[in-house]
């Protein structure tokens, strides 16, 4: 049960996998050694509602440590009951929870490991530059280092 997908940038194969129940992803080098480590999703102010939902699970079920920010505290549904004047009320009707039982609504995720702000923005954004990125591939360069000794 695995995806690999080849970038070609450096003749390495990304993989991801589940692997003893866990979500891994790394990469196949040229010796054909697969390095795998848990992902590190970023998370800030923008991730909201389906976005928090998953990465609450992967955090509460020890998958994978976010990193980032404080996520936006999107976690609720809601319908919309017409009325008779032809304007409506906004009925919350569901609030989601993380596995472990922690409310999204209102309070968002706190990230494992809290990044400095300012974020990247415009072309710096997923560039060389991104410092989230770089400390994402940090933490998933130590973990496969670890995993090595």
């Amino acid at each position: 049960k695995a995806l690999a997908y080849s970038f070609n940038y450096t003749k390495e194969v990304y993989c991801a996998a589940i692997l003893n129940n866990a979500f891994t992803s790394g990469f196949v080098g040229g010796d054909g050694k697969v390095l795998c480590a848990t992902d590190h999703p970023l998370v800030n102010g923008g991730t909201a509602s389906a976005s928090e939902i998953l990465a609450g699970a992967l955090q509460d079920n020890g998958r994978s440590p976010l990193l980032g920010a404080a996520t936006f505290g999107k976690g609720e549904i809601q319908t919309l009951l017409p009325l008779g004047d032809g304007s409506a009320l906004a009925v919350t009707v569901a609030r989601y929870l993380t596995p472990a039982g922690h409310p999204i609504q209102g309070q968002g995720l706190t990230p494992d490991i809290e990044l400095e702000s300012p974020e990247a923005s415009g072309s710096a954004l997923g560039s060389d530059e991104d410092p989230w990125l770089k400390a994402a591939t940090e933490q998933l360069v130590q973990q496969l280092v670890q995993q090595q000794s």
